[in-house]
This record gives structure tokens, C-alpha cells and sequence, in this order.
């Protein structure tokens, strides 16, 4: 005969009270590192990917929304007219 081990209500209770808080405390506690981080100065790297560049903390790994690379669009906002002279003579 097969016998099911049942786990006691406690012991239930507790795993979902640690399932539930286990991501929040450790956002928390990566919130105070920031913090402390920020108030004593981050350590930015610089962290490239393929289009784009960023600063990243090597201490709490904070990152700035950083820059998007890749090619210039040039375009103009209004056109350049040069006065043309009239006749022949020269200035």
C-alpha cells in the first residue's frame, strides 16, 4: 500500500508566505542598495550592446536609458537661396 505524506497546515501556510515575500524583499532590499549606492556615488561602466550604449552601476547595477547608435538622418529645415546679381558688374 502506498502512503502520501500530507504536510501540515502550518507548514503550508508558511511556504506560501515565503513564496509571496521572497521577490518583494529582494526588491527591497536591491532598492536600499541603490540608494546607498546613489548617496556615496555610483561606479558606471560603460555597457555596449549592437545599436545601442548605456551606463551600468558595477556596484548595484543601476543603468541609465542610455543612447541609441546608429546611422545620422540629416535633413534639412529650410533652404539656403543666394541672391543672384543682376547684370554685369562686379563688386
Amino acid at each position: 500500500m502506498t502512503t502520501f505524506a500530507v504536510p501540515h497546515p502550518a507548514q503550508l501556510y508558511l511556504d506560501f508566505l515565503r513564496a509571496m515575500w521572497r521577490p518583494r524583499s529582494r526588491a527591497a532590499v536591491r532598492w536600499i542598495h541603490q540608494a546607498f549606492c546613489g548617496l556615496h556615488g555610483h561606479d558606471f561602466l560603460i555597457h555596449r550592446e549592437r545599436l545601442r550604449i548605456r551606463l551600468e552601476c558595477a556596484c548595484c547595477g543601476r543603468q541609465t536609458p542610455g543612447w541609441l547608435l546608429g546611422p545620422l538622418h540629416v535633413t534639412r529645415s529650410h533652404q539656403v537661396v543666394m541672391p543672384r546679381r543682376v547684370g554685369g558688374e562686379h563688386a
